[in-house]
């Protein structure tokens, strides 16, 4: 079984880093250039409008039926009936409640239709996502590590077909539609593995399970839904309060292209911390290695890549976009910072988690959106974009900060003084590096190469990372 967990996760890591990272920089970012930052800023606008009531979707179904699966594989039929019935009843009532509340903020006429398709896309998504939960539960880990990446291989097929291939031209629509159909076809082909398996299939409304998984996951649910909120938020704020606020939320959109791209890389390493976390504080272990562990994996890794993408912001931003400015230079460098604040979160909020602070971290995440709607309303009408940039910084830091803080005062973890001492002197070394680079290499992408060589080298220099004993820390853990 552990061998099983192990080799899973490495399929899973290896499937998601070829493919992702190359739909994000290589695809995504070609429609963006395509359509524009206004069209396609519309479009961010409105997936951040779907993604925030989202939480309706899921609400613990998916972590429930996979953890009740996997203890009693004997009775997934009757888990699937009764947890099926429920996503059924849960995606009516999240289509129903986002139209209305899309139509209380004035989106009507064509808007509101791509908006109803989107929100479609996203209950498929969810309905994959839901199917894989009874793929993994009934322990097929390399069938759910194949199923993860179907819909976004089906869109580099689509969108390649439209971009190079000049099979249908490619307009805000057709990509919404190729959307649609590459989740579809997932969820479809997940559904297809899932009957394969459990072969019975039927429907029942089971109200006492319906009451046992509200008890138990309500408070995952409110922290998901609160996170979604504070950072999708400034999206919505954006076209409220501006009247350029589609063009803005396309400025704001090339900004966090590479804090997506990061994000789903240190989010990969985080799905494994939350099981070892749970364990160890469970049995009373010791957490600091693994979290020092983490510390080199995740937070280190977010402060080389902001630090050369603070320094050449304006050569990265024009490599990627055809329509990058000031402003959304400005924009990229801020929201690159905020990485360094995600990967804290997902270390330390992954351990608050596992070891039960719901409580804490619904307080948290509450106060980090009243904090960020307060800064959003005050801070876009002056600064727009690089306004909403700014609010999600502050807010960022203020859940990292805390989320850190609150971490430390576990019984379980001690504070590595001297490790924190290495890496500010590190991050100084990088920052001092990469600007000396800049100006004394012509080439700006030779600088950039030599800038991270040199990263890495310094990681051993400053004994910030040993990679032999990180990994035999890992397997050991993995193994226990």
């Amino acid at each position: 079984m552990r061998r099983a967990f192990i080799s899973n996760v490495g399929v899973m890591m290896a499937l998601n880093l070829l493919i992702k990272p190359f739909w994000v920089l290589g695809i995504d970012r070609t429609v963006q250039n395509i359509l524009g930052p206004e069209t396609y800023g519309m479009y961010y606008n409105l997936v951040a409008f779907t993604l925030i009531l989202s939480v309706i979707l899921e609400f613990g179904i998916n972590n429930y039926t996979s953890s009740q699966i996997a203890k009693y594989p004997e009775k997934a039929p009757q888990f699937f009936a009764a947890t099926f019935s429920l996503k059924i009843l849960y995606s009516l009532t999240y289509l129903v409640i986002t139209i209305l509340s899309a139509l209380l903020f004035n989106y009507n006429g064509s808007r509101l239709y791509l908006l109803m398709v989107i929100a479609f896309t996203q209950v498929m998504s969810f309905f994959n996502m839901y199917f894989r939960s009874n793929v993994s539960g009934l322990h097929f880990f390399k069938t759910d590590s194949v199923l993860s990446i179907i819909d976004r291989v089906l869109m580099i097929v689509f969108c390649s077909a439209m971009i190079w291939g000049n099979v249908f031209p490619l307009t805000l629509e057709s990509y919404i539609y190729a959307q649609t159909l590459s989740y579809t076809v997932a969820a479809l082909c997940s559904f297809l593995i899932v009957k394969s398996k459990i072969r019975k299939i039927s429907f029942v409304f089971d109200k006492e399970i319906l009451i046992q998984i509200f008890k138990s996951t309500y408070p995952y649910a409110l922290l998901a839904f609160i996170m979604m909120a504070y950072t999708r938020v400034d999206s919505i704020l954006l076209r409220q309060l501006l009247p350029d606020g589609d063009y803005q939320n396309g400025i704001y959109s090339q900004g966090y292209r590479l804090l997506d791209a990061g994000n789903m890389m240190i989010a990969l390493i985080a799905v494994i911390l939350l099981p070892l976390f749970s364990r160890m504080l469970q049995q009373k272990e010791n957490v600091s290695k693994l979290v020092d562990l983490c510390v080199g994996l995740m937070i280190v890794p977010s402060l080389i890549i902001c630090s050369v993408c603070i320094v050449f912001r304006v050569e990265v931003m024009n490599l990627l976009y055809h329509h990058s400015t000031d402003l959304s230079v400005n924009v990229f460098a801020i929201t690159m910072i905020s990485f360094i604040s995600f990967s804290f979160m997902y270390v330390f909020g992954t351990l608050l988690t596992a070891n039960g602070s719901l409580h804490l971290l619904n307080k948290l995440a509450f106060i980090a959106l009243v904090l960020n709607v307060l800064l959003n309303i005050i801070l876009i009408p002056v600064y727009k974009s690089l306004g909403a940039a700014y609010a999600a910084l502050i807010t960022q830091g203020f859940i990292a900060f805390s989320n850190t803080y609150f971490a430390y005062t576990l019984d379980e973890l001690q504070f590595n003084r001297p490790l924190f001492v290495r890496i500010c002197l590190y991050t100084i070394s990088i920052l001092i590096i990469s600007m000396l680079l800049k100006y004394y290499i012509f080439s700006w992408f030779l600088a950039v190469v030599v800038s991270l060589s040199l990263a890495t080298v310094l990681l051993f220099t400053f004994k910030i990372f040993n990679l032999k004993l990180s990994l035999e820390l890992l397997i050991n853990k993995l193994n226990t």
